[in-house]
């Protein structure tokens, strides 16, 4: 089983080496780390490259800007995974957060998607946790009916590959 982490990056010089510490210190052994450069034009770029050369499962495509949706879109082309995640350049992960994720599918692969808890604007005044219970959804609106619209962003969840086959950004 292979987790494909996608990072993408957009003149984030300034919050690259945090997310990135936070990803590469995660305990799962077989993952690749894609970075999508989505055109930066401060340093984002080069920090990627220096990320990339000091770890095997780094690897950073460089495209013109053509916003978000389109650079994971590009990610999702490249990725060899059989699972998917999205980490935004500007957060951070826990520590040891994706490997009993990890360990969750593949004692149940039938399961199409994790979401897991989060700590929501780290360090600002807006800081809250998203908690969220061990709980099996059958389908999108059984999650819905639990306020899932409002956590319905893509950084906190990983995905089977294979639900992005036909589906895009």
């Amino acid at each position: 089983m292979k987790l494909s982490i996608i990072i993408t990056i957009y003149n984030n010089e300034e919050t690259l080496s945090r997310c990135m510490e936070s990803v590469v210190a995660q305990k799962v052994d077989d993952c690749e780390i894609i970075i999508v450069d989505d055109g930066s034009t401060d340093g984002s770029g080069a920090l990627a490259e220096q990320w990339a050369r000091n770890d095997e499962r780094i690897a950073v495509v460089h495209k013109p800007n053509g916003g978000t949706s389109e650079a994971k879109n590009f990610g999702l082309d490249i990725v060899k995974g059989d699972y998917v995640t999205f980490v935004d350049s500007d957060d951070e992960l826990s520590p040891n957060t994706l490997r009993p994720l990890m360990q969750m599918l593949h004692e149940h692969p039938e399961y199409d998607m994790l979401e897991y808890s989060v700590l929501q604007n780290a360090g600002s005044v807006h800081e809250c946790p998203l908690t969220l219970h061990n709980r099996l959804y059958h389908n999108a609106l059984d999650w819905l009916s639990v306020n899932g619209c409002s956590h319905c962003w893509m950084w906190n969840k990983i995905f089977k590959r294979g639900l992005f086959h036909s589906l895009r950004f």
